[in-house]
């Protein structure tokens, strides 16, 4: 029986909560707070932003957020740094209520403490913040004024009014300029009276923000469904003797209020001579709203520039009402290239099943290609229940590229009723149809249709149909749901095939499928007594995508005497041992050693060495090392030499290092002498630094910080957990330091733990040193046992902790736990000789095999 837990959201913020409370008592976190400084451990912060976090989740409990923000507030009453009662002021915005309002208000005065001040008064939702900011209004000046006028007008106190309009008049332009912005926020006929005749005496940049305020006031008329009065404001904006940046936002209102005023609006507009206003009547147009305001629009195109009715058109689109239909059909007429593209376009928003002839018709018959890419365009973009009928009745009536272009335009629409009309036309005579029904039909057919698309396939009259056919049946069955079902089509008519290339043609789809069916079917044909269909078969079967044809591969390379099979045999089994994720890589080695047992000639050998090149193995380079000593496979040796080396130098330097310097002494081909040159330095930067790793988590618990997380164990310290996801991770994300693990980078977030395990194989048992750099703190373990503990928040430098372990012979497991406080989160280890030197008959490795 499987137990659903039962979350309760209230119950989790209470642990938490009592977690926090319990992690530091209030008087040491308040204490440490009250001392902070930018540039210090900001742990403390994050403690008090956690009980914030906690009290706002279970809002139910008052009093913990009554007393936390009391402790808070009372910081603002001591000594405490500037970077603390910011940081208060902040949380108070979160956390603060009436009782904090008079404390803070004693702030707003203060030139150095008012932005804090008003920050947290701003989100509390209490009356008697108001009243505090009216209080400081008139006891303070300049850009503390400015900010105090700014949170009245966010607020919208509206009994504010009165004191904002006398600041209208003051001295200073920008209390003035604030005080018309907040008092445009705050609106209502008060407001927008006092707006109204600062207006008509104010000038210059003053006379903008009035008029930007008023606008506010009608937008907050509007917002109220108060349509008189906002088109009282929009009118008085838009006289002609305001600025036109002005008169551009006023008709901006009308056009958004809807109503006939509005549309008679834009409409005058459009004919304005002023540039500026005209182009915010084009950019109006899409404001408007309604059937009626549409159709006075779309009456009113043809009379429009050209250059109008192409942005007109496309407004009119994007609104999609079908009142403006007629006018687009007829636009699709004009005598304007530009216009009759712009109003195919539109056809394809607002048209429908009887707009499709018209479309098809500019497909068609237009000289124009940017006009037949709109008419195709528009006919994939218009929505109807008939409009897919339409296009198929149209397709069929159409000829040459018009009916391969609407084939195309069936497919694009998902038109899965076109399916029988499609299998029609891929049997047509007409080329470009056939190809196009054959693509529409991999994206429109089902499972259903595939035996009728193999029929076709197999019937196919040339070479090119053919192929076409056998292109779309692979793409139907690869987009088969069902899986066990992909194949049964192919193989279902296959034994019933007599025709050469349409037996191979179907071959070749079995190979895209790539199931068990199609595997066995392929295999059988290997044995076919036609060499073309042999041939196709070995061919798919060297393509093959899985370990399943590795078996039948090295059964065509052991047993055929056609050298062709046995070549594209041997090239296929070696690519699928080299890729296996699934074959160890102790089975990989021992299938390449039986083929290299079985070459007889040089290319096979070669083909073995590529394959061994793709192996990341010292025992893949030992297999490799002799062959560099043949003349006739010595660039391929050192081909595969360089591609292990690559791979595996972090891990085995000295191996790697002899086997290149023999690549340097047998090569002399400029490119290879390079590569091995930069390997080898690469080996010297990294010198003894750990850097092929497994990683597991993150691993973190609500409520606790990293330092808590350091001593609490998770699975991967339990030597006997299963239920550990243990992945690779390499250093040397960041080139610059190729040293460095980046557990940020690949796992991210802040207060978790990771897990680093790597192995150790010495020869002997013997004493070595780890130097270890990490961010944040570190925990070792050698062998299952605690060698290194370090509880610190810090950022990586190297080197920064030494611990002389014991190694015995054989594997050992090293194990790290890396903790995350914010920031940097990153680690690099190096093992030495306890004397710093470097330390031989020893490999590392992230997983090693005892």
């Amino acid at each position: 029986m499987k137990i659903v837990p039962v979350f309760c959201p209230a119950a989790l913020a209470l642990a938490i909560f009592g977690s926090v409370l319990q992690g530091a008592p209030d008087e040491d976190v308040f204490g440490r707070l009250r001392q902070f400084r930018y540039g210090q451990d900001a742990a403390v912060l994050t403690q008090v932003e956690k009980r914030v976090a906690a009290v706002t989740a279970n809002p139910t409990d008052l009093q913990a957020r009554q007393d936390l923000a009391g402790n808070l507030a009372a910081i603002l009453q001591t000594d405490a740094s500037y970077e603390a009662k910011q940081f208060v002021c902040r949380q108070l915005a979160v956390v603060g209520t009436a009782r904090q309002v008079p404390l803070l208000a004693r702030l707003l005065t203060d030139s150095q403490f008012s932005d804090m001040a008003r920050y947290a008064l701003g989100a509390i939702p209490d009356r008697s913040v108001n009243r505090a900011l009216r209080q400081a209004l008139n006891q303070t000046s300049g850009k503390t004024q400015i900010g105090i006028i700014n949170t009245l007008g966010f607020r919208r106190d509206t009994a504010a009014v009165r004191r904002l309009g006398r600041l209208l008049n003051g001295a200073d332009p920008g209390v003035a300029t604030a005080a018309a912005h907040a008092l445009g926020n705050i609106g209502g006929p008060e407001a927008a009276g006092l707006l109204s005749r600062t207006l008509a005496r104010a000038t210059g940049e003053f006379h903008f923000a009035v008029a930007d305020a008023y606008l506010a006031c009608a937008e907050g008329y509007l917002a109220r469904n108060d349509r008189a009065h906002a088109l009282e404001i929009g009118r008085e904006l838009f006289q002609a003797r305001q600025p036109v940046q002005t008169r551009v936002g006023a008709l901006r209102l009308l056009a958004g209020a809807g109503g006939n005023e509005g549309v008679g609006r834009v409409l005058e507009s459009l004919r304005d001579p002023d540039p500026v206003i005209h182009r915010a009547a084009l950019g109006c147009v899409r404001l408007l709203a309604g059937p009626e305001a549409i159709g006075r629009v779309a009456a009113d195109l043809s009379r429009l520039p050209a250059a109008d009715q192409v942005v007109v058109l496309g407004a009119l689109a994007d609104l999609g009402n079908p009142a403006a239909l007629p006018a687009a059909e007829s636009a699709a007429r004009s005598g304007e290239l530009e216009v009759r593209r712009a109003a195919l376009l539109a056809l394809g928003q607002l048209g429908n099943a009887a707009t499709v002839p018209t479309l098809v018709r500019a497909g068609g018959e237009s000289g124009d290609v940017a006009e037949r890419d709109a008419a195709l365009a528009a006919l994939r973009s218009v929505r109807g229940s008939a409009v897919d009928a339409a296009v198929i009745q149209e397709m069929q009536r159409a000829r040459g590229e018009l009916r391969a272009e609407l084939i195309a335009v069936l497919a694009d629409r998902s038109a899965t009723a076109a399916v029988p009309a499609l299998l029609a036309e891929a049997r047509g005579e007409a080329p470009q149809a056939r190809q196009a029904a054959f693509r529409a039909l991999a994206q429109l057919g089902s499972a259903s249709d595939m035996p009728a698309l193999v029929r076709l396939l197999v019937e196919a009259r040339d070479d090119s149909s053919r192929a076409d056919a056998e292109q779309a049946v692979l793409d139907l069955a690869v987009r088969t749901e069902d899986r066990d079902r992909r194949a049964d089509a192919i193989l279902a008519a296959l034994p019933g095939v007599t025709s050469v290339p349409a037996r191979c043609s179907l071959l070749r789809v079995l190979g895209g499928v790539g199931d068990a069916k199609a595997l066995q079917a392929l295999v059988a044909a290997t044995r076919d007594p036609e060499s073309a269909v042999q041939n196709t078969a070995v061919r798919e079967l060297s393509d093959w995508q899985d370990t399943a044809a590795l078996d039948s591969l090295a059964q065509i390379f052991q047993t055929t005497t056609n050298p062709t099979h046995r070549i594209l045999a041997l090239r296929g089994y070696l690519r699928l041992v080299g890729s296996a994720e699934d074959l160890p890589t102790a089975e990989k080695l021992k299938r390449c050693r039986a083929a290299m047992d079985q070459i007889r000639s040089t290319d096979e050998k070669k083909l073995v060495l590529a394959g061994l090149g793709s192996i990341a193995d010292p025992v893949a380079l030992r297999l490799v090392l002799p062959y560099l000593d043949d003349p006739a496979v010595r660039t391929e040796a050192a081909e595969a030499t360089l591609q292990i080396a690559r791979t595996i130098y972090a891990s085995d330097r000295a191996e790697v290092k002899q086997a290149l310097q023999r690549v340097l002494t047998v090569t002399t081909e400029p490119q290879r002498r390079q590569q091995a040159e930069v390997v080898l330095r690469d080996i010297d930067v990294i010198g003894d630094y750990i850097t092929d790793w497994q990683v597991a988590g993150p691993y973190f618990e609500p409520g606790k910080n990293f330092e808590a997380l350091f001593d609490m164990p998770f699975p991967p310290e339990n030597p006997t957990a299963t239920n550990v996801d243990w992945r690779e991770i390499r250093a040397g994300t960041d080139p610059s330091r190729p040293w460095v693990v980046d557990l940020l980078k690949a796992l991210g977030g802040d207060e978790r733990v990771a897990y680093l395990r790597a192995r150790i194989y010495s020869d002997r048992d013997r004493d070595a040193r780890l130097d270890v750099g990490s961010d944040d703190g570190v925990k070792i373990w050698v062998n299952g046992k605690v060698v290194h503990a370090n509880n610190v928040a810090r950022a990586l430098t190297r080197d920064s902790d030494h611990v002389t372990v014991g190694l015995r012979q054989g594997w050992n497991t090293l194990l790290l736990k890396v903790t995350q406080n914010n920031q940097g989160w990153e680690c690099c280890v190096r093992l030495h000789e306890p004397d710093g030197g470097r330390i031989p008959g020893v490999r590392i490795a992230a997983a090693g095999e005892e």
